[in-house]
């Protein structure tokens, strides 16, 4: 199965909380110390809750890939913003989610709540083509779209632009940085990682104003 093929390095895992069985699966995930996110769902805001109290409390690229809010029926998106204490991430390039809706999840959850996301495909940063992406190519228009079609194949966000973009979409500095840093750490029971303390991993990128990287420092542990 998956968590031999791994050796036993699985740290996360996005499961639709409305498939069979979710209790035989969440139950893997306690004893093994995964992290179960809701996403790539079609579930109810019935299906989301059953998941919540079972143990599901954080999800995958809030608003794509999943059933949106509407006034009859939460739907998942609708769910994680209910739910207080349902962390999301967010794919905050200002295609996949309109920054006025990134910016109101900020408005609905605590900071310590958001995770900042690229859900990058592999060619971004990438200056010479073809770019290929999950066997196909594709072409670059603030995201990646498929060339046979023009349809978004994912995107091209780096994590110091989206720390920027949330900033211009009216996040502080200090809350984006958490976003990207401490929040997936605490998340991801990363003890040593997030936060720029004695103790902690020096893993630590420097920019300047415009968002330049300026120097990257990598602990040696």
């Amino acid at each position: 199965n998956l968590w031999k093929a791994a050796q036993g390095k699985i740290v996360s895992m996005t499961v639709a909380p409305e498939v069979k069985n979710l209790n035989i699966l969440i139950n893997f995930a306690k004893k093994h110390n995964i992290l179960l996110q809701a996403g790539h769902t079609a579930a109810t805001y019935a299906q989301m809750l059953k998941g919540y109290k079972a143990g599901i409390k954080h999800a995958t690229h809030l608003y794509n890939a999943m059933s949106g809010f509407h006034h009859r029926d939460l739907g998942a998106a609708g769910a994680v913003l209910y739910l207080k204490d349902f962390s999301a991430e967010i794919i905050a390039d200002g295609v996949h989610v309109h920054p006025a809706v990134v910016s109101f999840l900020r408005q609905v959850k605590p900071i310590e709540n958001i995770v900042l996301v690229t859900d990058a495909l592999r060619p971004t940063g990438q200056t010479d083509g073809p770019f290929i992406a999950n066997g196909e190519e594709v072409i670059f228009d603030k995201v990646w779209k498929r060339k046979s079609d023009g349809v978004i194949a994912g995107s091209a966000l780096t994590m110091l632009q989206g720390i920027k973009n949330l900033i211009d979409f009216g996040y502080t500095l200090p809350e984006a940085v958490r976003c990207a840093s401490t929040n997936p750490a605490r998340l991801l029971g990363l003890t040593h990682k997030g936060t720029l303390a004695a103790g902690m991993d020096a893993d630590i990128v420097l920019f300047d104003k415009a968002f330049h990287p300026l120097r990257t420092l990598l602990s040696a542990k």
